[in-house]
């Protein structure tokens, strides 16, 4: 039905004769299949998602393609459940999880490449959606970017919000009000050590503390070698994200380092070590992430 696709970064995509573009802001593609490499030292870290599963048989023959053609592969490392003081249990191998070979986005990267229909631009940040004519007007801080036949936003709640204030689609707006924002902090740190594990493990669901609900060894997933550096991404709880919320466009230095400390605290506290005894990071930053919660009763499967 579609002809050629436009890909800005990373919040509206539209329709207009037989052409889809995705208007993007100033990062870059993938989204939630995020990947940050810190330069020139070859750090690595997975920062969003951190592995996907299938479940529809669809989806798994596009899965089963990627295999074919080296970007995507089963995450063969152990993961599992660890509790305050180190014990581990390890999770059923079934269903397999996979990652993309070389960080989750280039996936997202391979996707692009492989199609003609897609081509990327950015910056462009919309800050005003209007119907216009029987189509949707779009523009960029009153630079006009162009009529459409349809959209499809794939933003955070409150930034789809204020897009959806002057749409003329009150029923939507309303629905889209009622959605509740989840904040989790992660925390990229590299170490010039491996982490003291009581059982070898690549990927962990942390129970029982405020601070840390997740932690992954990305050198260990992404790459057959263990030498040094070695990086891992931990995730705040989203009750911890939500105490500690800031603007996640501009992070205070103070909130940054506290959010820090606690939870490389909460790293040492899963893994049973004495506090102060974990062997400081050669690299770390952290970042807020927001995330839609929706509420099952509004029973929208399009809205996530």
């Amino acid at each position: 039905m579609l002809g050629r696709q436009m890909v800005f970064n990373p919040v509206i995509s539209v329709v207009y004769s037989r052409k889809v573009d995705s208007l993007m802001g100033m990062h870059g593609l993938g989204g939630r299949l995020g990947t940050r490499i810190v330069e020139p030292q070859g750090f690595i870290f997975d920062h969003a998602a951190q592995f996907f599963t299938v479940s529809d048989l669809r989806f798994a023959e596009l899965v089963n393609g990627w295999i074919e053609k080296g970007v995507v592969q089963q995450w063969q490392g152990t993961l599992g459940e660890i509790e305050p003081g180190g014990q581990f249990s390890p999770l059923p191998t079934s269903p397999p999880r996979y990652i993309s070979v070389n960080g989750m986005r280039s996936l997202a990267d391979s996707i692009l490449s492989e199609s003609k229909m897609v081509e990327v631009m950015r910056p462009c940040w919309i800050s005003t959606l209007e119907p216009f004519n029987g189509m949707w007007h779009l523009s960029e801080n009153g630079k006009p970017r162009g009529n459409f036949d349809a959209i499809v936003i794939a933003h955070n709640g409150k930034c789809a919000n204020r897009l959806l204030a002057s749409s003329g689609l009150p029923l939507i707006a309303r629905q889209m009000k009622r959605l509740e924002l989840s904040s989790i902090w992660a925390l990229l740190a590299a170490f010039e050590d491996p982490l003291p594990l009581t059982s070898p493990f690549e990927g962990a669901f942390v129970k029982g503390l405020d601070a840390l609900s997740w932690m992954a060894n990305n050198s260990a997933k992404l790459s057959s070698t263990q030498g040094s550096p070695h990086c891992w991404t931990f995730f705040s709880t989203a009750a911890f994200g939500k105490r500690n919320k800031v603007p996640q466009e501009n992070i205070p230095s103070v909130t940054a380092e506290k959010v820090t400390t606690l939870m490389l605290e909460a790293v040492e506290t899963a893994l049973g070590l004495s506090k102060g005894s974990l062997k400081k990071p050669i690299y770390t930053r952290v970042q807020l992430c927001k995330r839609v919660i929706a509420n099952e009763k509004e029973n929208a499967p399009f809205v996530s």
